[in-house]
């Protein structure tokens, strides 16, 4: 089977649990490409030997990564953050579409924010999408004070539902989380 893994970090960032799972699929014998952003996390810069360019692939540890342009930063700004997370979803958007090649299922989409780039994949490729919730949003935004306003606390909601609804399986970290999406 082949997958497109789509992760806001991966190698060498701290990706760790990105990095076993991509590996784990590779072990087992599947074609594993992730897509991702150039590496930035967690200092919100660059990291050394890496320039935003329109894409770059490389290998790592057997893995197949593409990597597309985004904002970097890690701020504790909510704004800023919301244009890393977002140009990262528009780069997958934009490029995603012409350069991931072929997959049978796409997995990931973490943050959530690149849902709808995942979601988009899947309906040009008619693939299935597979949910990897490890944050519950709107409510982590909301609960660690990055988001306050609650037209915006809304909107993000409506936008986590919509791709919620559009997965084909979800995968959760905790029962709680599980009972918390199966409410929405």
């Amino acid at each position: 089977m082949r997958v497109l893994y789509l992760t806001q970090w991966y190698l060498p960032e701290p990706a760790t649990l990105q990095a076993e799972l991509a590996g784990r699929l590779r072990d087992l014998g599947h074609g594993v490409t992730v897509l991702t952003g150039f590496p930035n996390y967690p200092a919100g810069r660059l990291y050394p030997g890496y320039r935003q360019r329109l894409w770059q692939r490389e290998t790592i540890e057997g893995i197949d990564v593409l990597r597309l342009p985004l904002y970097p930063d890690h701020s504790g700004r909510a704004a800023r953050r919301a244009v890393n997370h977002a140009s990262l979803a528009l780069s997958s958007l934009a490029l995603g579409p012409w350069l991931v090649g072929s997959f049978d299922v796409i997995y990931g989409a973490r943050p959530i924010t690149l849902g709808a780039a995942a979601r988009w994949l899947s309906l040009l490729r008619g693939k299935p999408l597979v949910l990897e919730i490890t944050d519950m949003w709107p409510e982590v935004l909301a609960d660690t004070g990055l988001l306050r306003r609650p037209g915006m606390i809304s909107a993000i909601d409506r936008y986590c539902r919509w791709v919620y609804r559009r997965a084909a399986a979800i995968r959760v970290d905790t029962p709680g989380f599980r009972e918390n999406l199966i409410a929405k």
